[in-house]
């Protein structure tokens, strides 16, 4: 019998599916940010807002408490060009990394 083994896992939120409660996104995603440290988030369909900016580096700070060893990682995919503007403007893109499909996302962040 082969032995399998997990290197890294990482927990996918489509964020179109979520947004409609009204607590705030890092407690929508908690029980993900306890699962892995790695998250990736859809937001296809999604226009940023600079209160859903702030949701972002919360849910961020989340995984850097629960996974305090320092090996976490965050990306976005499914962003518009406007949203990617404002992660590129805001320096946020060099914290939580944009990607353009899911694959590309999962290559880079689940090593």
């Amino acid at each position: 019998m082969k032995n399998l083994s997990v290197a890294r896992s990482c927990s996918l939120v489509r964020l179109t599916d979520i947004q409609q409660s009204g607590a705030p996104l890092k407690e929508q995603v908690q029980a993900c940010v306890n699962a892995s440290p790695c998250l990736i988030l859809d937001t296809d369909g999604l226009q940023f807002t600079s209160m859903m900016l702030g949701d972002l580096v919360n849910v961020y700070s989340a995984l850097k408490e629960r996974w305090p060893q320092g090996n976490v990682a965050m990306g976005m995919i499914g962003a518009s060009d406007l949203t990617r503007q404002v992660m590129r403007i805001s320096r946020l893109d060099q914290t939580i990394s944009v990607f353009d499909t899911l694959e590309n996302a999962w290559r880079a962040l689940a090593k």
